[in-house]
C-alpha cells in the first residue's frame, strides 16, 4: 500500500495479491484477466462513523481495490479521509455523490478503468467485482448494481448495494450532465435520494441502469443477484417477507422474491459482489468466511 497525493488530495493506492481462495475459485471467468481490471473504489462516510463502521472496511475489503477513497465531511488526521462538502447527512448526500465524482474525474480517471461508489456499511468481495467488471465493455452505456424500479424510466441502483461505471460513462456525466441542470440537478437542489438524482442524470444522457445478475455469465440464473442492497441474513428471508419489505417485490427489476423456488436462489452461490448494512465488526467475520472457507 502507498499513500500519495494529487490534487492537493490524499488517497490510498493498493498492490493487491488474491488470496488462494479466489484466485483458485471456480467463479467467474476460468483466467486471471480479471486481476488486470482496476476499479477505485469510493466509500461515502462521515465523521461519526469512522470508528464503528468505516475502520473495519480499511482492515478487510479496501485494500483490494487498486485505488481506495473515503469521502467523508471533515478532515481527519488519524483516517485518511478526503472532504468533498460540509455537510452532513442524506439531505446532501447528492451534493457528496456528484462532487466525488467530479473528483474522481479529475484527479483519479486515469488510475482505473471502472469506478464503484458505495456507503460505509456495504461489503464488497473485490475480487468478484473485479471478475464481473472484466466481462463488461468499456464502452457500453450502462451502469451496474441493484436495480429498483420506480421514479426513474430506466430504474436506479441502489446507493447502499453499490454500483460501477466506467470511464467513458464517468467522463460523460461530469463533462455533459453536471454542465447541463435541465440533464442533472445542481449539487443542492435535487430533493430526491441521490441515488435517484444520479439515475436521472444517467437517464437523461442515454445511460441504462443494468441489474448484475449470474445470468450475465453462461451457465447463469437471471435471478441470481450479484449485488445485494441488504444483509446476507435478509435477503435469505426474503421468499418470505420482512415486515416493511413488501414494496421490494413491486420495483424491483428481478422476478418478486415471492417466485423463488428456494430460499438460497437469492445469490450467485459463488459470485457475490455485495451485501449492504453490514455492521462493523460483522465485515470481520463475513470477510473470514469469503477468503478461508473453501470445498475440500
Amino acid at each position: 500500500m502507498q499513500n500519495g497525493t494529487n490534487w492537493g488530495y490524499s488517497y490510498v493506492s493498493h498492490k493487491y495479491t488474491p488470496s488462494l481462495y479466489f484466485a483458485n475459485s471456480s467463479g467467474i471467468g476460468s483466467t486471471n484477466d480479471w486481476m488486470n481490471t482496476r476499479v477505485l473504489c469510493a466509500v461515502l462516510t462521515q465523521p461519526l462513523a469512522l470508528e464503528s463502521q468505516t475502520k473495519f472496511i480499511r482492515d478487510t475489503w479496501g485494500p483490494r481495490c487498486d485505488v481506495t477513497l473515503y469521502i467523508s465531511d471533515e478532515k481527519n488526521s488519524t483516517f485518511p479521509t478526503i472532504t468533498v462538502t460540509k455537510r452532513t447527512g442524506h439531505a446532501w448526500l447528492w451534493a457528496k455523490v456528484r462532487n466525488t465524482l467530479e473528483l474522481i474525474y479529475k484527479s483519479y480517471s486515469k488510475k482505473a478503468d471502472w469506478f464503484f461508489i458505495c456507503e460505509d456499511d456495504t461489503y464488497v468481495v473485490v475480487p468478484n467485482l473485479k471478475k464481473f467488471l472484466s466481462r463488461r465493455s468499456l464502452q457500453a452505456s450502462e451502469y451496474y448494481g441493484k436495480i429498483f424500479t420506480p421514479i426513474v424510466k430506466g430504474g436506479y441502483a441502489s446507493g447502499g448495494a453499490g454500483y460501477a461505471m466506467s470511464r467513458p460513462v464517468l467522463e460523460q456525466l461530469v463533462k455533459v450532465g453536471f454542465k447541463d441542470t435541465s440533464k442533472c440537478p445542481a449539487e443542492s437542489t435535487s430533493g430526491k435520494p441521490a441515488d435517484v438524482t444520479l439515475a436521472i442524470c444517467l437517464d437523461n444522457l442515454g445511460i441504462e441502469a443494468k441489474d448484475a445478475t449470474y445470468d450475465d455469465f453462461k451457465d447463469g440464473d437471471p435471478t441470481e443477484q450479484l449485488f445485494h442492497w441488504q444483509t446476507p441474513e435478509n435477503e435469505f428471508k426474503m421468499p418470505w417477507g420482512i415486515k416493511g419489505t413488501a414494496w421490494l417485490n413491486e420495483v424491483s427489476k428481478l422476478p418478486p422474491a415471492s417466485n423463488r423456488k428456494e430460499a438460497k436462489s437469492c445469490c450467485s452461490k459463488s459470485k457475490v459482489v455485495t451485501f449492504h448494512s453490514v455492521k462493523g465488526p460483522a465485515m470481520l467475520f463475513m470477510d473470514f468466511l469469503f477468503n478461508n472457507f473453501t470445498t475440500l
